[in-house]
């Protein structure tokens, strides 16, 4: 993946970096290590967390490294006791885009790992064109099996600014 970091623009291969977290989860504003793990074996990972002891979240799958079942979630078993472990982190984010993998796998590691934040990343082209009509629901696994009923948001709610983050705003991490 191509994209620009301080002072320097459309750069691939980087395998972490660190910054501000920018986007609206309940991390925002905290001091972050983003890690590829696609060039970064768990060992390295864990080397990198402690090279970067200023850092207060782990963003550990950057860069749209794919999460679709429990061998991706598996991956990261290690990374995670590690980070659960270190009280000088207060999360780490595990971004996905299989619902899936939330319906079978995400309640065993939110259950499991207090610091997780499971991003649910939901790629829509041109999404602003569209946004009158998408609408971002919020299901159960069954019928009444363990929600109180759903929710549903029409797409242009959540395309509110007080949710955006543009892409310049990406351009204050710095590769290490």
């Amino acid at each position: 993946m191509k994209r620009d970091y301080k002072d320097q623009d459309s750069v691939s291969g980087v395998k972490a970096f660190v910054g501000i977290e920018i986007e609206n989860t309940q991390a925002k504003g905290l001091p972050t290590l983003f890690l590829d793990p696609s060039k970064l074996s768990n060992a390295e990972m864990i080397v990198m967390i402690v090279s970067n002891s200023h850092v207060r979240h782990i963003y550990l799958n950057a860069n749209h490294y794919p999460i679709e079942d429990d061998l991706y979630f598996g991956r990261f078993e290690e990374v995670l006791q590690y980070i659960e472990g270190r009280s000088s982190i207060d999360h780490v984010t595990i971004e996905i885009q299989n619902s899936q993998a939330i319906a079978n796998l995400g309640k065993s590691y939110l259950d499991r790992f207090q610091k997780l934040i499971l991003n649910v990343s939901i790629p829509i082209k041109d999404a602003k064109n569209y946004a009158n009509r998408i609408s971002i629901k919020i299901d159960d696994v069954d019928f009444k099996a363990t929600n109180p009923g759903v929710w549903v948001q029409p797409m242009s709610e959540i395309l509110s600014t007080r949710n955006f983050t543009g892409w310049d705003h990406y351009k204050n991490d710095e590769v290490i």
